[in-house]
């Protein structure tokens, strides 16, 4: 079978076999295969889906040196732990030496090095320790066999960069592994064989090691500007490891008396001069990593700084919020009736124009609309803007059976229902004559019935109040029929006009 399909046919979700004891059962080489086959695919299975491909420990202390003809070498000083794609551990044991082979299998030389040359680690098993068999069906001869299987590797040399999919959450699919390269990158290594540091810092790919990186909210390093020569300076680009978006830098200027000062700094030094300067940082929320930047006032008082930086982010990220230009956010008029129990209305927006910025049991929303003019924003774009067809009435409507809108909304009594302590009834709100949702309500709740439209997401286009449910006992002798009181009522239509 093709290594290619192989390794597919691995990486297939399949039933495990396991073997059934009896007594008087003959064991042959079969079954003890199965047996090793039955718990190692567990274990690997359980490897490949809950932590990935990756390093799990070491790997941090590492020699390379070339070898006899030039051949490069690796020593592993603090050893280390990874798993491959199939989820076979590859154990690597304190002070192992490795030859770094090419891509062709033969041994890699140090001409060949390129700036940056990627080291991976491959799972390679190999038999040892030769026993003479016991028994022969095929020949009369007698037959050695291999005794022992060691779990071995290789190291292999690659100079393209590692792949992107090997970054991604490899629990996206369970068959993740199936067009995953088994290799597993550990380093990065220069043509002088000193380790490449702007590389390593994707050495680590494990769920485990994203997740733990996910929860950081916050880290902190200094950068050392040495005799700077011009009045402005920036440093290299600088990973946190705190994940990617609108993070925030604090900078802070270390004196040689240890205290650091933070914002318009002056630096007091032994001789008595304060060297005036100004602090600033760049960031690239696609990546998270910034540049700390320092301007002196006077080229006179260049002189060795140290820049202490913070970096931190709020676990839980909002939209952004803001108040686009030429939209104005009203407030829902039932939200100052005291009688209302719902303060919101789901998927609405709040007063800084953010939406789902309020929560009650469960449910998001907010107390604002937005308006372009007379038209309405949908969720605040004001590129996306639609009619309104009824604006709040304060004043009370008696709903008997059916209420025409407008804009094609229709809301209908299916019936009342007297029996409970509290009177309720069943509504339904169609559009063009096709049902859209139903409520079963009760005096003070809020109606609100939301849409995903021209790509906006839950847009609420129809909003209304019920103010009272009157369900007479003896409905012929009084005179009067059922009927549910609603007040402000809001409505929009569903035909969209899209601003270029």
């Amino acid at each position: 079978m093709p290594e290619n399909e192989e390794k597919k046919e691995k990486c297939t979700l399949q039933q495990f076999e396991r073997n059934r004891y009896f007594y008087g059962k003959l064991m042959t080489v079969r079954d003890f295969e199965l047996e090793q086959e039955y718990f190692n695919g567990k274990r690997y299975l359980l490897n490949r889906l809950i932590h990935g491909k990756g390093l799990l420990c070491g790997f941090s202390n590492l020699e390379l040196f070339p070898g006899n003809g030039e051949e490069v070498r690796v020593r592993f000083r603090d050893g280390g732990i990874a798993l491959d794609s199939l989820g076979r551990e590859i154990v690597v044991p304190v002070d192992m030496e490795k030859k770094v082979l090419a891509k062709d299998g033969t041994p890699l030389k140090s001409p060949e090095l390129k700036n940056p040359t990627y080291l991976y680690l491959r799972y390679s098993p190999a038999v040892s320790e030769l026993v003479r068999a016991a028994s022969n069906p095929l020949s009369c001869e007698e037959v050695t066999c291999p005794n022992r299987v060691l779990e071995d590797f290789e190291v292999i040399a690659s100079f393209e960069y590692p792949a992107e999919k090997e970054n991604k959450d490899m629990s996206v699919s369970c068959l993740a592994c199936a067009g995953a390269d088994e290799k597993v990158f550990f380093v990065a290594v220069n043509k002088d064989l000193s380790t490449n540091e702007e590389e390593n810092s994707r050495r680590h790919y494990l769920q485990a090691r994203r997740e733990e990186a996910a929860a950081r909210s916050s880290a902190t390093g200094v950068v050392y500007f040495k005799q700077p020569t011009e009045n402005s300076v920036s440093s290299p680009l600088i990973d946190p490891k705190i994940g990617t978006g609108p993070i925030y830098i604090q900078l802070g200027l270390e004196t040689e008396e240890n205290l650091i000062l933070t914002g318009y700094a002056e630096a007091s030094r032994k001789n008595g001069s304060s060297p005036k300067v100004w602090l600033g940082t760049v960031l690239d929320p696609s990546t998270g990593k910034f540049s700390v930047k320092v301007v002196f006032e006077d080229e006179r008082e260049r002189c060795s700084v140290k820049v202490r930086w913070w970096a931190s982010r709020a676990d839980i990220r909002y939209g952004t919020e803001e108040v686009k230009p030429g939209v104005n956010l009203t407030k829902y008029r039932f939200v100052s009736n005291p009688e209302v129990k719902a303060k919101f209305v789901e998927n609405g927006l709040c007063e800084s124009g953010a939406k789902n910025c309020m929560e009650a049991g469960g449910i998001l929303g907010g107390d604002h609309y937005a308006r372009v003019g007379n038209d309405v924003a949908l969720n605040g774009n004001p590129k996306k803007l639609t009619e309104l067809i009824k604006e709040q009435d304060e004043e009370p409507y008696h709903l008997y059976s059916e209420w025409e809108i407008g804009g094609g909304w229709t809301l209908k009594v299916e019936k009342f229902d007297n029996t409970a302590k509290t009177p309720k009834a069943l509504l339904r709100l169609y559009f063009n004559n096709k049902a859209m949702k139903e409520f079963q309500v009760s005096k003070g709740d809020l109606i609100t019935y939301c849409e995903d439209v021209e790509d906006e997401k839950a847009v609420p286009l129809f909003v209304s109040y019920v103010d009272d449910i009157s369900v007479p006992i003896i409905r012929s002798m009084i005179g009067k029929e059922a009927n549910l009181t609603l007040k402000y009522t809001w409505a929009v239509s569903k035909n969209i006009r899209t601003l270029k």
